[in-house]
């Protein structure tokens, strides 16, 4: 099965119908996810309900969550958590040169990295801020935590430090490829595995900071909010990792110790009652400024009963 994206800028606000069509091998809908126009003609065109897209990519979190998906055509949020000093270190030598982005900030080479982790372009929680939609202001234990609910009953999550099995994680629950003959299914594997390693070496690869070190602890000072929320991302990999995918110890919890881990799920759970849909959850307004990903969760035919029953123990992970 080939995915379907939708986030492209260019198309003609007055097309009334949707339709697909082939770019580079790969099919897209005529919709621009990418702003909040677009959202609103993709939700009046009912681009959910439609099933033409497999995959939405949109940095508008929850417009997506409230304009286009609903109890009846719902979606599934999956994500990439990367560790936030790697995160701030890999935008800074990014925008640093990014002339094509419209972040694009040529000061930053003018600037050493301890340099950038001490000014106002340091990131400052950016994850948290996305999640509970609060772009600006002083964040608070409560958004934070907001943010943990979010990422335990809303999202698949992969992480960037082990994105292959991330990757194939993504694969099986959405059933992507998953009538695709034993040699197509490999080749597929192969590709993906060269992506990957080809993406670090030419887009990704750049000297790190030491743990530690002055620049670490001012980027970690900036982000202690999203500290918190990657290492609990990294737990909920784990339970997700056993409970659907049927991987044991494969990932260490995360510091501080059960007990710690304990009394936070039960904040976690007092922010708010249980599993609603994206469509249900009156916390998704506003927006966001980087992407996330939001996915339709179609059902995988292909798949076992026993399967299937993992695969709905999503909402109550």
């Amino acid at each position: 099965m080939t995915p379907f994206y939708t986030s492209l800028h260019h198309l003609p606000a007055h097309i009334q119908n949707l339709e697909t069509f082939v770019l580079d091998r790969t099919t897209y809908v005529n919709v621009d996810t990418t702003t909040g126009e677009g959202i609103q003609r993709a939700s009046q065109l009912g681009l959910a309900s439609s099933h033409l897209a497999n995959i939405i990519i949109s940095p508008h979190f929850h417009d997506m969550a409230s304009q286009i998906f609903s109890t009846t055509s719902p979606g599934r949020m999956f994500a990439l958590f990367r560790h936030p000093v790697d995160r701030a270190i890999s935008m800074y030598y990014y925008l640093a040169k990014a002339t094509w982005d419209p972040q694009y900030n040529p000061q930053l080479t003018q600037m050493s990295v301890e340099d950038y982790a001490k000014s106002k372009y340091i990131e400052n929680n950016w994850l948290t801020r996305f999640l509970v939609s609060k772009p600006g202001g002083t964040l608070n234990h409560s958004d934070m935590l907001m943010a943990k609910k979010i990422i335990k009953f809303k999202c698949l999550v992969g992480l960037y430090d082990d994105i292959e099995a991330s990757m194939a994680r993504f694969h099986r629950y959405f059933g992507w490829n998953a009538k695709e003959t034993p040699e197509t299914k490999s080749r597929i594997k192969q590709c993906t595995s060269e992506k990957i390693t080809q993406g670090d070496k030419n887009i990704l690869e750049h000297p790190t900071v030491r743990q530690n070190s002055v620049a670490w602890n001012a980027i970690v000072h900036q982000n202690r909010f999203d500290m918190e929320l990657y290492e609990y991302a990294k737990k909920i990999y784990r339970i997700q990792g056993e409970q659907i995918f049927d991987v044991v110890g494969h990932e260490p919890p995360p510091r501080g110790g059960s007990k710690i881990m304990e009394e936070e799920e039960e904040q976690v759970l007092e922010v708010g009652g249980g599993s609603k849909s994206m469509a249900e959850e009156d916390v998704y307004e506003g927006s966001g400024s980087k992407s996330m990903t939001l996915t339709m969760a179609d059902a995988v035919e292909d798949n076992t009963d026993d399967e299937q029953d993992k695969l709905r123990t999503m909402d109550g992970v």
